[in-house]
């Protein structure tokens, strides 16, 4: 997908893709080639693609991030918080205390200790938030099955944060159960991303993105069983307070949840330009997803969205008629392409392009995309397979859980549920702790894997960068954990 302004003059970065060059360096560019000889055109150019060299390059936050928070830096260059325990408070060695008081250089958030971390105390004083910023919080340090934070709802505003590989299942409020409602995941952040995140058992949304976010993606997460006692089983909500802020949803699994998959329209000024791509939509109730009109003044919600090979998938909760998408006003402008339904409950995936038939109600139609940072996009069957195998905190060894809910998805099984009992209840997890001598100069990365790379064991150079190529030690690390595929 092309942005504005971008011209046909395009120049490869570090990964061999294609970034835009500015009008302004285009129209530079041409007119040294009219003003000079050719030999003097050929030394210019040549001073020219050396200076472009020599520009910093823009990494992603990792490899495989995309999308319009694909370029935060997080905690890159900054310090390293060891997570040494799964209680909770606010004393050294808890998530809750390394959120709060990040250095401006910045903090990488590690685990030395697998388990539950239960929120307290209970009520909306156990919230679990951050308004840091340059932080990246890196669960896929923990050892196997990770960090599972249950009992109420966290909430992260700041800007520049990455998020990656953990389990957000926070269950019925401590405080007030069946009467105070948590999301697994309030996001109200700038320029961030959040990864491979399981958000399961809210009685809200699992992972939203409002008010003053902005440039944020949020990709390859698995948001489902909401519970559904008082029909507050949800996706996600989709807002922002900043005019024409970008989000993408992509690579998501929706399963078993009733609606707001997703809920679009921003209550202030011009709303979010979303892009909502290579989703799978599994077992819904009623409209899976829909726009609105403000509650009081009834005034329309205003939303951009662009609905890409996404894949909708009737489950056992679905009746005849069930939509995909119900809009509530013209200002849902939606751009559509690629998007499959299967309704027939066969137990295989057979859906069918129905075009503009996906979506009801009042909407407006665009006939081109909106110019929104899409990252890799394909079709909705291959995005279907990669959702499947990829999808989740720890997607290479799934916990109980997870695995569950994506069989479920494959024979097309499973249900709604309102309560934690129907599927089991919440699993015993025994706490690890990481040996002490693992990472003996606590820079963040394994000391078996150091010596195998020809680091020093006792010097932390977790912000050196061995090869040269833009990303730190510590994020060589982190990406090898990650399983992060390479572009």
């Amino acid at each position: 997908m092309r942005s504005r302004g971008e011209t046909e003059m395009r120049r490869a970065n570090s990964f061999g893709e294609s970034s835009p060059i500015s009008h302004p360096e285009r129209r530079y560019a041409w007119g040294m080639m009219k003003r000079t000889s050719v030999t003097c055109g050929v030394a210019m150019l040549s001073l020219f693609h050396a200076a472009c060299l020599a520009q910093p390059v823009k990494l992603p936050a990792f490899p495989g991030a995309s999308g319009p928070g694909m370029y935060a830096t997080g905690g890159r260059g900054g310090e390293v918080y060891h997570v040494t325990t799964t209680d909770d408070g606010d004393r050294p060695g808890t998530l809750r205390f390394g959120l709060k008081n990040v250095p401006p250089q910045g903090r990488t958030i590690v685990f030395d200790v697998a388990g539950v971390i239960r929120l307290q105390p209970p009520g909306r004083q156990g919230w679990l938030g951050s308004d840091q910023s340059n932080l990246t919080i890196a669960g896929q340090t923990a050892p196997w099955p990770g960090i599972t934070i249950i009992g109420q709802t966290t909430k992260l505003t700041g800007s520049n944060v990455i998020l990656r590989h953990l389990k957000f299942r926070p269950g019925l409020d401590q405080k007030l159960p069946k009467q105070a409602t948590n999301d697994g995941l309030t996001i109200y952040l700038k320029n961030s991303i959040v990864d491979h995140v399981s958000a399961t058992w809210a009685d809200d949304e699992a992972i939203s993105v409002t008010d003053d976010a902005k440039e944020v993606t949020v990709q390859y997460s698995i948001m489902a069983e909401g519970l559904n006692y008082k029909g507050h089983s949800y996706g996600c909500l989709i807002s922002s307070d900043h005019d024409d802020a970008q989000v993408s949803y992509h690579h998501n699994l929706f399963a078993h949840n009733k609606s707001r998959l997703p809920r679009l329209g921003s209550e202030k000024g011009t709303g979010v330009i979303l892009n909502f791509s290579n989703n799978v939509i599994y077992d819904w109730q009623g409209k899976a997803g829909y726009s609105a009109n403000d509650m009081n003044s009834r005034k329309p919600l205003p939303n951009r969205t662009n609905f890409i090979g996404n894949y909708y998938v009737y489950g056992p909760s679905n009746k005849p008629g069930d939509a995909a998408f119900d809009g509530a006003n013209a200002e849902t402008v939606i751009y559509q392409r690629g998007n499959l339904l299967d309704t027939n409950r066969n137990r295989k995936f057979d859906g069918n392009d129905v075009g503009w038939r996906l979506f009801e109600g009042t909407i407006s139609k665009a006939e081109a995309p909106f110019d929104v940072p899409a990252g890799q996009v394909e079709p909705a069957g291959d995005a279907l397979a990669r959702v499947l195998e990829r999808s989740g905190a720890f997607w290479w060894q799934r916990d109980a859980i997870d695995e569950r809910i994506v069989e479920q998805v494959r024979s097309q099984t499973g249900r709604m549920i309102a309560d934690l009992e129907e599927v089991g209840g919440f699993p015993s997890i025994e706490p690890i702790t990481r040996p002490a001598d693992f990472d003996t100069d606590q820079d963040g990365m394994a000391d078996e894997w150091e010596r195998a790379r020809g680091l020093n064991v006792g010097t932390a150079d977790h912000n050196g960068d061995d090869d040269g190529d833009g990303y730190t030690n510590l994020e060589e690390y982190l990406s090898e954990l990650a399983r992060d595929e390479t572009p």
